[in-house]
């Protein structure tokens, strides 16, 4: 079972660079540029191949209405809910898979009945016409409806894409080395700031080999915004040891919190992210040195999470501040996607003091204030803060 990121098509766009040398990629890069599309199986279980022999293991069973006893048939297609259909689904897309690469020489990566193309915009669109024949020929031809004609931005796996500007990792210092101003821009400073921090903490990578004897906790936090500029948020933690072992957290989101962003309507990533700032504010000695799992539904907040980092400066300097708390309380989280509609902390996120559902789960419930006055402060003195908070 090989599973396929989302992430593939920058993979794909950085094989190709790779294949061509940096030097030369730029040259063609003048002239020419990189594309993506997708295509997908219709009833991709039912169509895919299946031996004589292995067929008598797909067997349906039916109350037949006129026999008036149970009938079976063999299938000739995978049954879907069926565990090893899976396993054996995704060997029948491995092969499509390969013979893409090996026959046509193409970028194509495919997720069970999801496939994306790579492929430079000088060809027209040949590649993906030639990949839809060879599954045509095979006897698994691609839907025409879900069918994604290549282009710079697209979708694969939920995940847009956007090959129109192939550059370096897109930091600021990588940029820079194009610019020919002289003077050090914001982004720059603020950069160089994120490493001296950094460097100030010298940190460490440790491994426990011993089973961890640390505080364990859950934490789950949610944020809403339906008018522009009048959010509302709260988090919930359930400690594993200590009292109160579970607490409820309503979020003070005043004006004064959202004159700290940047100019605009919505809000509501920032909002989101917010809320670990705030608990670990409201909390700091019950989080040091513990260890848990933190859900959140937000996908913009949750990714700056996990790469510490963001293209929108709100949230960037939000990633930047969670992190080193974390690092200064030595707390260890394991960031988790959860659908909003499972989300248990969404009912005190919008009503507030009024939420029942924490009461009626015995949540000890306080309000949460936002952390403004370290907002202001360089990374260095905030790392100190939290290790005397």
């Amino acid at each position: 079972l090989v599973l396929c990121s989302a992430l593939r098509p920058a993979q794909h766009a950085s094989l190709a660079v790779s294949a061509l040398g940096f030097d030369r990629a730029k040259e063609v890069l003048q002239h020419d540029s990189l594309e993506g599309g997708g295509e997908d199986w219709p009833n991709a279980y039912r169509s895919c191949p299946m031996s004589a022999d292995e067929s008598r293991a797909c067997v349906v069973c039916w109350h037949h209405r006129e026999w008036g006893v149970p009938a079976y048939q063999l299938y000739t297609g995978l049954l879907f809910g069926l565990p090893l259909a899976v396993t054996s689904f995704n060997r029948y897309s491995r092969f499509s898979e390969a013979l893409g690469r090996r026959l046509l020489f193409l970028l194509v990566s495919l997720y069970f009945d999801d496939a994306h193309l790579t492929d430079w915009s000088s060809s027209k669109g040949s590649g993906q016409q030639a990949f839809r024949d060879l599954n045509e020929i095979m006897g698994s031809p691609f839907a025409e409806d879900k069918r994604q004609d290549m282009a710079p931005t697209g979708t694969f796996l939920g995940l847009d894409f956007d090959l129109s500007e192939i550059s370096g990792d897109g930091t600021a210092l990588k940029a820079r080395q194009t610019e020919k101003v002289v003077e050090l821009t914001g982004a720059l400073r603020q950069s160089m700031e994120v490493i001296r921090a950094v460097l100030a903490m010298r940190p460490r990578r440790r491994v426990e080999v011993f089973p961890s004897e640390h505080c364990r906790f859950v934490a789950a936090s949610d944020a809403a915004e339906d008018v522009p500029g009048e959010g509302t948020g709260g988090f919930l933690l359930v400690w594993r040891s200590g009292l109160p072992s579970r607490e409820a957290f309503v979020a003070e989101v005043s004006p004064s919190v959202y004159s700290l962003f940047t100019p605009g309507d919505h809000k509501i990533a920032q909002l989101e992210l917010s809320m670990v700032l705030y608990a670990l504010t409201a909390r700091p000695s019950r989080f040091r040195g513990a260890r848990g799992v933190w859900y959140i539904d937000n996908v913009a907040a949750l990714m700056c999470l996990i790469r510490g980092r963001s293209d929108s400066p709100d949230l960037e300097r939000m990633a930047n501040l969670i992190h080193v708390a974390l690092f200064a309380l030595q707390t260890w989280i394991y960031w988790e996607w959860i659908p909003s509609k499972s989300n248990w902390s969404d009912s005190i996120s919008r009503l507030g003091w009024r939420d029942p559902w924490h009461r009626m789960h015995h949540f000890k419930c306080f309000p949460a204030y936002f952390p403004a006055s370290l907002w202001r402060l360089p990374l260095r003195p905030v790392t100190l803060i939290f290790e005397l908070l």
